[in-house]
């Protein structure tokens, strides 16, 4: 099933003009541009596909099976826990990733590349991986070597760039490595920890759902 997504996602990345044999918009039954990858709470995913009109409208859109509790985490700015909403394939080079307070109305939204998006891909599909992909290694690497992941956390923004730390215990011992965004999200998604964003980031970055229609 992943096999055929990829397939066809590569397809519709690399296509130069619209052609009678691509997928047809959900919405309004052009040729789709771009496919939304939404997830939900109870571990299932909804794919989207529209044209870029459809999918301007809907991208944007509340997910509204996204319950669950805010993490605070105590001593400087608070952090609140954030879930990835939505995956956004298009033709451009970077896929936009969606993330949503777990309680509360704010979202936002940042840039990643190719293959750190194929990489959340394969991960939420369940996609069967032979060799252990990059951040399956590393996270293999830290157990083995006895720390463990406690949280992630992007907790700032300079000159167009988010900045992303994780933390790392070992007894009594925490410890943070600076990653990107993006890596922070696998990480965090991969042993299953929070994924947080500061309300400093929050406040200055974040959208409030659109009131409905």
């Amino acid at each position: 099933m992943f096999g055929r997504i990829v397939s066809w996602a590569g397809r519709l990345i690399h296509r130069q003009s619209p052609s009678p044999t691509l997928p047809a918009c959900d919405k309004c039954g052009n040729p789709a541009t771009l496919v939304i990858f939404q997830l939900n709470s109870d571990d299932t995913n909804t794919e989207k596909k529209y044209c870029g009109p459809c999918g301007t409208q809907n991208v944007w859109l509340p997910n509204p099976n996204l319950p669950g509790p805010v993490t605070e985490f105590p001593g400087g700015d608070r952090e609140i826990t954030m879930a990835l909403e939505k995956i956004v394939w298009s033709e451009a080079p970077e896929k936009m990733l969606i993330l949503r307070e777990l309680q509360g109305s704010r979202r936002l939204s940042f840039m990643t590349g190719y293959f750190e998006a194929s990489a959340l891909w394969w991960f939420l599909k369940g996609a069967p991986i032979p060799r252990p992909p990059t951040h399956d290694a590393w996270l293999n690497t830290v157990v083995a070597l006895g720390w463990k992941l406690r949280s992630a956390c992007v907790y700032d923004r300079r000159q167009e760039n988010f900045f992303a730390e994780i933390r790392l215990f070992r007894g009594q011992t925490e410890v943070k490595v600076e990653v990107r965004p993006s890596d922070a999200l696998i990480l965090a998604l991969r042993a299953g920890v929070p994924l947080c964003f500061t309300e400093k980031v929050l406040a200055a970055y974040g959208v409030s759902d659109p009131e409905p229609p």
